[in-house]
């Protein structure tokens, strides 16, 4: 009803006067659009980014997801300080790519214990991470460590399992390509959606419209009478 009344388009009452306004009216509609159903979060979870997986050697896992499973390792990662011996394979292409970070301890009588669970955690794509954070404190959301490079070079921060029902989550910031890539999918389906909203007000094929007729059915009449 917002959009409708911000663009000036009586849905029930559609003239010819306000049918041929309808092409300059759209740019606008696709704006408003965005903002009648907007969250308000400053940030965007773009998709998965990683499924991180632990044991207390990685050669099972190596394996597994590499022999078996066929999925091609990208690099490799240790931290003394996050008691981390990683591999780092991926899956997929595109917004579609996701990391399994193969992960064992470089001790495992220390903690971190990567190890425990084995599915040890998810990673997610942000789109404005420092925003994300902000947000997420002042919401009492606890994130641990700051933000900080992780493995695969982006930056990261984690969000405590205490305020994420119990799952250990990590937010990446997502490179420039991800952030297209996910709004060249978005916003075709804002357009498309809008137009379906125009077209809905058109009415082409309904001759019998109880106040005034379609713009279409307004020239046959007119081309017949001359």
């Amino acid at each position: 009803r917002r959009c409708v009344q911000e663009t000036g388009i009586n849905a029930e009452y559609m003239g010819i006067q306000a049918q041929s306004e309808m092409l300059g009216k759209f740019g606008k509609m696709a704006s408003i659009y965005g903002r009648c159903f907007s969250s308000g979060r400053p940030f965007k979870v773009l998709g998965l980014q990683q499924v991180a997986i632990g044991n207390l050697t990685k050669d099972s896992l190596q394996k597994f997801w590499g022999d078996v499973m066929g999925l091609h390792k990208v690099h490799s990662f240790k931290s003394e300080k996050e008691n981390v011996d990683e591999d780092v394979f991926e899956m997929g292409k595109g917004l579609g790519k996701v990391e399994v970070d193969l992960m064992a301890p470089l001790n495992p009588d220390k903690a971190p214990k990567v190890h425990i669970p084995p599915l040890n955690h998810i990673g997610l794509w942000i789109d404005d991470l420092p925003k994300c954070v902000e947000y997420l404190t002042s919401k009492g959301i606890k994130t641990v460590g700051g933000i900080r490079k992780g493995a695969s070079g982006f930056d990261i921060t984690f969000v405590h399992p205490k305020s994420s029902c119990g799952i250990l989550l990590e937010l990446v910031q997502a490179p420039k390509d991800v952030i297209e890539d996910f709004n060249k999918i978005q916003l075709p389906s804002i357009l498309i959606e809008t137009l379906a909203y125009f077209l809905s007000l058109i009415h082409i094929s309904e001759p019998t419209r109880r106040y005034a007729i379609s713009y279409a059915v307004f020239c046959l009449k007119k081309k017949k009478m001359q």
